[in-house]
């Protein structure tokens, strides 16, 4: 059903109070087979359908073959994908939302605009769902794995940026808040070479663990590269120009080798 839920709730809460007034009703329907209709036809009748409704290109989502795939192997593992619009994440242990998980695979590929995009405007990396940045990281290669690890990587890290915030101040408090992506994907970057990674849903605390440690090192190194480069910029900039973080990046990885 493109349409239908607002009249379907009417007719319910009416049947409460009057059920013979239900039984008086005319409602018109519309039927259209899509047995035969491509993603993009299936996509255009959805949004022409739902004009009068707020409908965010995250929505589409729900139309790709492959979020339900992710969904069905994600089940295996008892956790529980919620990637449909209305769905409330109320179980961070057993449950995966969609804005989480995108977020955490721009973080893990390894391209950083993707990740600084993230950044300064989430809903761009799933604004086509035919196109990239979506394709690129929904595909028939996206592994369930990667996601679970990703986004739990993701948590840990905001959980760490949280209570780091809390007892620091000035520029390095405002890393805090707005490099939160750029760091998730610094971290990634490094932990995903664990050879499980992509193999099974790494243990919390030994994920944990690797996180910290990663972070303990390379947060104070982002904080002083940014102050080299770019000390007169305000950090909410920095970190949602891709060149600017591809820059910081270059630095820590060339002060490793």
């Amino acid at each position: 059903m493109v349409n239908g839920a607002q009249t379907t709730g009417t007719i319910g809460s009416v049947y409460a109070q009057d059920p013979e007034q239900v039984a008086k009703a005319n409602v018109m329907i519309q039927i259209i087979d899509l047995s035969n209709a491509t993603v993009d036809a299936v996509t255009q009748i959805t949004k022409l359908s739902n004009t009068q409704n707020r409908i965010d290109s995250k929505d589409f989502a729900a139309l790709d073959y492959q979020q339900e795939r992710l969904r069905t192997e994600l089940a295996f593992s008892h956790i529980l994908y919620l990637f449909k619009s209305g769905d409330t994440l109320t179980d961070p242990e057993h449950q995966i939302s969609f804005d989480e998980a995108i977020i955490a695979l721009a973080c893990w590929h390894e391209d950083l605009s993707y990740a600084t995009l993230a950044k300064r405007n989430v809903g761009g990396l799933s604004e086509d769902i035919n196109k990239p940045p979506y394709k690129i990281l929904f595909n028939a290669r996206t592994n369930s794995f990667v996601l679970i690890n990703s986004v739990r990587a993701v948590r840990i890290v905001e959980a760490y940026l949280q209570q780091k915030k809390d007892l620091t101040s000035g520029r390095e408090r405002l890393v805090c808040v707005h490099a939160n992506r750029f760091i998730s994907y610094c971290v990634i970057q490094t932990i995903k070479n664990d050879p499980n990674y992509e193999k099974s849903a790494l243990n919390v605390d030994y994920l944990n663990g690797l996180i910290t440690t990663a972070l303990e090192e390379k947060l104070p190194r982002i904080i002083l590269q940014m102050n080299a480069l770019y000390s007169e910029s305000y950090p909410a900039n920095i970190f949602k120009n891709t060149r600017k973080c591809k820059e910081i990046y270059k630095r820590l990885t060339e002060a490793n080798d």
